[in-house]
């Protein structure tokens, strides 16, 4: 995990990748703790933005959102601000990989990416901000442009502390 601090804005990041494998049991929802409706809505929208921006720049398509993905990414991003930390485990045992939570959400997925980030900041620079960081990690920049992926599922959820626990999930998806 990696911290860094940029102009009063405190942001925390976890990049992970899953390469292909067996699909995890079903899993058992969790507890959700969401950030204001419009606000949350606006950063998820924001952030797609952002990184499908990036990724045209770097000569690549965009990502198309995945309403499983979104769901998976929404409930780890409200379970991280509900505990406070940035972590890609889940203490939930049923969704407590990556891969187990797409598929508790009715996703599918042949490869799998996980971009985290907290930061105390205005909903008005997240988006910006987190793009930016993410391209500075190479193990963030990897997930974000990595040609294989072609959906997305982006979370946003804020702690009673103003926080934001961003979550973006990047599928290559399995075959149907």
């Amino acid at each position: 995990m990696r911290a860094i601090a940029m102009t009063g804005v405190v942001l925390m990041c976890s990049a992970c990748s899953i390469p292909a494998g067996p699909p995890p049991p079903a899993a058992v929802p969790i507890p959700a703790a969401p950030a204001p409706g419009e606000a949350r809505e606006r950063a998820v929208r924001e952030v797609l933005e952002a990184v499908n921006r990036t990724r045209e720049e770097n000569g690549l398509r965009p990502l198309q959102v995945d309403a499983a993905l979104a769901r998976a990414a929404r409930e780890h991003s409200e379970e991280l601000a509900t505990r406070r930390t940035l972590d890609h485990t889940s203490t939930n045992p049923a969704r407590r990989t990556l891969t187990m939570r797409i598929e508790a959400a009715g996703g599918s997925w042949n490869r799998a990416a996980e971009n985290l980030a907290n930061m105390n900041a205005p909903v008005s620079t997240l988006a910006d901000r987190t793009a930016q960081i993410w391209m500075r990690s190479p193990g963030h920049r990897r997930n974000m442009l990595e040609p294989a992926y072609t959906h997305t599922g982006i979370g946003a959820a804020i702690d009673d502390r103003g926080m934001w626990y961003i979550t973006q999930v990047y599928v290559l998806p399995r075959q149907r």
